[in-house]
């Protein structure tokens, strides 16, 4: 049996390829340009906001404080949780003590190095604040 439109398709999947492909380049094209209007407009350093939602954008755009640690503690929350969870697994068997133990405290060994890190930031970030 031979279909009529057998090297029909190979055309029609290269055009749906080559439109997905300059929705992608438009799309980028436009978030740039949109991101760039904004920055020089709406968060520009000369324009004083007295709405204390914008003003919090703007210091959220500009980087005044850091939401990163936040981040990581609620992502160390859900990481206990799931570890826990993987532990009821092995109910029963020596393995659910050595996950619930030894995984949280790899798990919490491991959140603090990189608090740690951040605090340091945040500490270099006040020295310097203070020396200006």
């Amino acid at each position: 049996m031979y279909y009529n439109d057998y090297y029909i398709e190979p055309a029609k999947s290269a055009n749906s390829l080559n439109m997905q492909v300059i929705w992608l380049v438009l799309g980028i094209t436009l978030l740039v340009g949109a991101g760039i209007v904004l920055y020089y407009t709406i968060f520009n350093k000369k324009v004083i906001y007295n709405n204390k939602f914008m003003k919090g954008l703007y210091d959220l755009v500009h980087f005044k404080y850091f939401v990163i640690s936040d981040i990581l503690k609620i992502a160390y929350i859900i990481a206990v949780l799931f570890i826990i969870m993987v532990s009821f697994k092995y109910i029963g068997r020596w393995q659910f003590l050595i996950i619930l133990v030894g995984g949280n405290l790899i798990l919490r060994i491991g959140f603090e190095f990189i608090l740690l890190f951040i605090d340091l930031c945040n500490n270099v970030k006040n020295i310097s604040n203070r020396k200006k």
